[in-house]
C-alpha cells in the first residue's frame, strides 16, 4: 500500500477528537464519583476509563477498514486522472 503524507488538518482533527474523548471521560468520571457518593473511587475510575477506551477502540474498527479501502480507491482514481492529463499534454 502506498504511503500518504499526513495533512495538518488531519492532525488537528485527530487532536480535536482526542481532546473531546478526554473531556467526555473526565466529565463522566466527575459525574460518576458524585453519583456513587465517593465510594470505591479507585475501582470506579479504573472501570470507567477502561470502558471508555475499550468502547472507543471497538466502535472505530469498521470505519478504519472502510476508510483504508476508500483511500486506496481514491489513490487509484488520482493515478488514472494524472495519466490522462499527461497523455493529453503530449
Amino acid at each position: 500500500m502506498p504511503q500518504t503524507s499526513t495533512r495538518v488538518s488531519d492532525n488537528k482533527l485527530n487532536l480535536f477528537f482526542g481532546l473531546s474523548l478526554a473531556m467526555i471521560t473526565a466529565y463522566f468520571v466527575f459525574w460518576g464519583v458524585d453519583y456513587t457518593n465517593h465510594n470505591h473511587l479507585l475501582v470506579f475510575v479504573l472501570a470507567s476509563i477502561s470502558f471508555m477506551i475499550f468502547n472507543t477502540e471497538c466502535s472505530l474498527k469498521p470505519y478504519q477498514e472502510g476508510l483504508i479501502k476508500l483511500q486506496v480507491h481514491l489513490e487509484k482514481e488520482q493515478e488514472k486522472l494524472s495519466t490522462q492529463v499527461l497523455w493529453r499534454l503530449k
